[in-house]
């Protein structure tokens, strides 16, 4: 009877959310234009800079409006995200990026693949690339770490995951490895969705490796790097389930290279470019835990192989640190004013 009950509290609370999710993502453009458009036009900014789709509408029609520049910052690939809209939605959200991205003076975005799309699916200016880098050159270099946050000795192998512990991440499969990985620790540090965290509870004490698993609150940014630096190898196993993802270029990964980590990554187009390239760690099946298993061991043990230093690090630095990102956009706001200075 109990789990009759909680099997119908379950299906009813999606009947009641799923709905009343769709009804908000068909009117959060709408509701953002109507709480912001007003004091926007008040101040009469020289540049609308909109952070996603979310904004852009309303940055397009105060650039209409008043004739300032406009500048859209896509994080992702909003067409292909890893969300679930009902076909309303999808259809509007289409139909507003359509319609306001050709408006812009700049686009930018994260990758190279999103730029790539974006430029052939809207046939606009290809977007500049600013990458999502850390700012490692502020991280607090103290004494706190991840391995002694967790008590584990130097001889203790540990792997570690960066970000959101989200549905589509992979991270499931990660601790689905652990049997398959002999005395390696297994830690996430970020935020957790709280069904995701259960669900890998569940996963590790079925399979008998829950003293190997860690679930790490989020540390402060520009400590990342330097929290992380313990680690053995970073996993990022995130699923291809849509093409923002298989064109991402995530954070966790500089976070990761920056810190001297090596890296074991999933088989998505800018994970295994960027790897090929720099030689920082291994390709895995992302799906298949035994293909996680076998990248993981085999890049421990060779962690000298695969850390980026010297004359290589320099080079990476030097393209992709946040420095480089913030000054690629620095000089997106130099090329604005002399075009709007004529």
């Amino acid at each position: 009877m109990k789990g009759e009950a909680k099997v119908f509290r379950g299906t009813a609370k999606k009947l009641i959310l799923q709905p009343l999710k769709a009804v908000y993502w068909f009117h959060e453009m709408d509701e953002f234009e109507s709480a912001t458009l007003q004091h926007i036009l008040q101040i009469r900014p020289d540049v609308v800079h909109c952070h996603d789709l979310s904004t852009l509408p309303t940055g397009a029609s105060v650039a209409g409006r008043i004739g300032c520049a406009l500048i859209y910052d896509s994080h992702e690939l909003e067409m292909h995200r890893n969300a679930t809209y009902p076909e309303a939605v999808k259809r509007k959200r289409r139909r507003l990026e359509e319609r306001n991205i050709v408006k812009a003076d700049v686009v930018i975005t994260v990758s190279e693949s999103i730029a790539d799309h974006l430029r052939d699916d809207y046939r606009i200016p290809r977007p500049i690339v600013v990458l999502n880098s850390p700012d490692f050159e502020h991280t607090d270099e103290g004494h706190k770490t991840l391995r002694t946050d967790l008590h584990l000795g130097e001889d203790a192998p540990l792997a570690v995951y960066v970000g959101s512990v989200t549905i589509n991440r992979g991270i499931e499969n990660v601790v689905r490895a652990l049997p398959f990985m002999e005395a390696v620790h297994f830690a996430t540090v970020g935020p957790r969705r709280k069904e995701t965290e259960k669900l890998l509870i569940e996963i590790a004490e079925e399979l008998g490796v829950r003293d190997r698993l860690h679930l790490v609150d989020p540390v402060p940014p520009n400590d990342v790097v330097g929290y992380i630096r313990s680690a053995d190898v970073s996993v990022l196993p995130i699923q291809n389930v849509c093409l923002s993802y298989y064109y991402c270029m995530p954070n966790k990964l500089l976070e990761s290279v920056f810190a001297g980590i090596p890296v074991a990554v999933a088989n998505l187009i800018e994970l295994r470019r960027f790897v090929e390239k720099t030689g920082c760690g291994l390709v895995m099946d992302e799906t298949d835990p035994r293909s996680i298993a076998e990248a993981v061991a085999s890049v421990i043990p060779r962690r000298g192989d695969f850390v980026v230093t010297g004359e290589r690090l320099d080079q990476l630095i030097a393209e992709y640190s946040w420095a480089a990102q913030a000054e690629r956009l620095r000089g997106v706001y130099r090329d604005l004013r002399r075009r709007t200075a004529r």
